[in-house]
C-alpha cells in the first residue's frame, strides 16, 4: 500500500472519529439518524475536507516543498496534542455541539432530519478544517482523501449509532479521541522527519 493511500486512509479515519462518537451518543440516547441526514453529514464533511485541503495545497505552493511538509507536520502535531490534552480542560472550555450532539435534535423528535443534520455537519466541518489543511500540506491526495472521508463519514456515523444501541462503554468513548490524537501526532511527526 503506497504512503499516499495510507496517509489518505488514516486521515479519513481520524477525520471521522467524531462522527463515530456522535453516532454512539445518538445510539445511547435512542436518537435515530435518517439515511438522508447521514448522507447530508457525510457529503458536507467531505466537501469541507476538500475545501480545507484545497486551501492547504494553495498555501503549500507558496512555500518550498521541505518547508510545506514541515508546516503541515507541525499543524498535525498541534491538532493531535490538542486532542490529547483537551480532556484535561473539560470543566474550563465551553461545550459545543460535538460534546453534546443530542442538542442537534432541535424539535426533540428523537430523530435527526436532514435540516438538523446541517447544523451537525457545520460542527464536524469546523472541527476538521485544521486537520484538512495539515494533511494536504503534508502531501495527502485531495480527491482520494475526500472520497474516503465521504465513505468513512457515512459508515462511522451509522456504526456509531449501532454501537451506542449495544451500549458501548463510556470508557471506549473517552479513549477514542486520545487514540485519534495519538495517530494524528504520529502522522505529523512522520511528515516532519521524512
Amino acid at each position: 500500500m503506497g504512503i499516499g493511500l495510507t496517509s489518505s486512509l488514516l486521515f479519513a479515519l481520524m477525520a471521522n472519529a467524531d462522527s463515530f462518537l456522535v453516532g454512539v451518543s445518538y445510539g445511547l440516547n435512542d436518537i435515530k439518524i435518517t439515511l438522508a441526514a447521514n448522507l447530508v453529514i457525510a457529503f458536507f464533511t467531505s466537501f469541507g475536507t476538500v475545501a480545507a485541503m484545497a486551501a492547504g495545497k494553495l498555501f503549500s505552493k507558496s512555500l518550498p516543498k521541505n518547508i510545506s511538509a514541515l508546516a503541515g507536520g507541525f499543524i498535525l502535531v498541534a491538532i493531535g496534542v490538542w486532542s490529547l490534552v483537551k480532556p484535561l480542560f473539560k470543566g474550563k472550555i465551553r461545550h459545543g455541539l460535538l460534546e453534546n450532539p443530542e442538542k442537534a435534535d432541535k424539535n426533540n423528535s428523537k430523530q435527526i432530519d436532514p435540516k438538523e443534520a446541517l447544523l451537525l455537519s457545520a460542527a464536524l466541518v469546523a472541527n476538521n478544517i485544521g486537520l484538512g489543511l495539515g494533511a494536504s500540506v503534508t502531501g495527502a491526495a485531495v480527491w482520494l482523501t475526500a472520497s474516503l472521508t465521504l465513505v468513512f463519514g457515512f459508515l462511522c456515523l451509522w456504526l456509531g449509532c449501532k454501537a451506542g444501541k449495544k451500549c458501548v462503554s463510556g470508557r471506549f468513548s473517552r479513549f477514542a479521541p486520545a487514540v485519534a490524537g495519538g495517530i494524528i501526532v504520529c502522522m505529523g511527526v512522520y511528515s516532519i522527519i521524512s
